[in-house]
Parts: C-alpha cells; sequence; structure tokens
C-alpha cells in the first residue's frame, strides 16, 4: 500500500492544513523530519496536522509511515520537502525635526512598512517616551528611536530603521514690571516672568539694596 501527503495550496502558514493518508485506510504516522524550520507539527482531530514555529526560511522535513498490519505490509517511508520563503518588507521611516524644549512637548511619529503591517516606535535614548506614534519629550538632549515590524506567518520580520533628533535647550527671557519706590518704604516687591520653569536669583548694582 502506497501513502500521499497533501498540503494546502500556496504559502505555507501555522494555519495551512496538512493530510496523510494510506492508500489501504490504515492511518499514516506523520512526524517532522530533523533540522526542519519549524518546531512542532501538531495533530488536530478533524484528521489534519499543522505546523508550528515556522521559521523565515529553510525547509521543512514531513516524514509519514505506515507500520501495516496482518493484511498489509509496512508502506515504503514517503518524505515530503516543504521550501519556506517569507515575503521580505522594509520600513519607511520619516525624518524627524531637531525642536527647541517646552513643557508637554510632543510629537508624531510617521512610519509605514512596505508589506503594510503596523509599524511599533521605540526610544533606544534620550528624553522621551513614546506611546504608539506619540513621543513625548522630557527634557533637552538627543533622542534615538527605533522603528520595528516583526512580521507574521508571510512575512519576514523587517530592519529595524532608526531616526535621531536634537533637542535644544531654551534661552531663558525675563522681565520685569517697573519698579515704583516710595520714600520711606524699605521694602521692594519684585515680579519678574520668565519662559523658563526655573527659580529667580537676584543682584543689585547698589550695595544699599
Amino acid at each position: 500500500h502506497l501513502i500521499s501527503i497533501i498540503t494546502s495550496p500556496g504559502l505555507i502558514t501555522e494555519s495551512s492544513q496538512i493530510f496523510a493518508f494510506s492508500s489501504s485506510g490504515l492511518p499514516v504516522d506523520l512526524s517532522l523530519g530533523t533540522y526542519s524550520a519549524a518546531n512542532s507539527l501538531i495533530y488536530h482531530s478533524e484528521g489534519y496536522y499543522t505546523l508550528s514555529g515556522i521559521q523565515s526560511s529553510g525547509e521543512i522535513y514531513l516524514l509519514a509511515n505506515q507500520a501495516g498490519n496482518d493484511n498489509y505490509y509496512p508502506a515504503e517511508q514517503v518524505i515530503d520537502t516543504i521550501i519556506i520563503n517569507r515575503l521580505n518588507q522594509v520600513i519607511y521611516f520619516d525624518s524627524i525635526n531637531n525642536k527647541l524644549y517646552a513643557d508637554n512637548l510632543t510629537d508624531t511619529l510617521r512610519a509605514v512598512s512596505s508589506s503594510g503591517l503596523p509599524v511599533t516606535f521605540s526610544v533606544i535614548s534620550g528624553p522621551a517616551t513614546v506611546n504608539d506614534s506619540i513621543i513625548h519629550i522630557t527634557g533637552p538632549g538627543i533622542i534615538l528611536v527605533a522603528a520595528s515590524q516583526s512580521g507574521n506567518d508571510t512575512v519576514s520580520s523587517a530592519t529595524s530603521v532608526y531616526r535621531s533628533f536634537e533637542v535644544y535647550k531654551i534661552n531663558p527671557e525675563i522681565s520685569i514690571d517697573d519698579i515704583v519706590v516710595t520714600y520711606g518704604n524699605p521694602f521692594l516687591e519684585i515680579l519678574p516672568v520668565s519662559n523658563s520653569s526655573g527659580s529667580f536669583d537676584f543682584y543689585s548694582s547698589n550695595d544699599n539694596i
């Protein structure tokens, strides 16, 4: 008696169904060969197998055996080879402009993958955090951001793309309203205003003040 292995047409994924039959109708033992580009072969009660942990490239070896019974001799082993070639993809990541620091400073990161799969962002270094595509800048400095796409059953992971930009310190500007001095009043009230959140230090060129 003979053994046949049937796989789903098209690119093999972890949801593709694999069947093994014998001409005698006896059940076939299907297993993965050594060095296969997949982690395991899973049997389903409906009578088919699926692959788990398929690698991005390589070959998968399916070994089919049927030991026979009182009426049939053991069948000759059948080896079916599946070649795995996932689609490649690239990431297009827009440059990020340098910025002048300000409180609650944010920017929107823009990147797409050639596969159409969603891109994720992460801060590699620098004073910033990222949430989805919004980067929150927490201070001045050089910030390095990565755009990544991990792929799926049919698409290989993309090479990460990096963008860096610089956030400059702001130059503080101070303004003081006109000071009115009343003779005999030893106290002056000075109310400075600044575009910086730092504290103020006061100096006088007059030793009497």
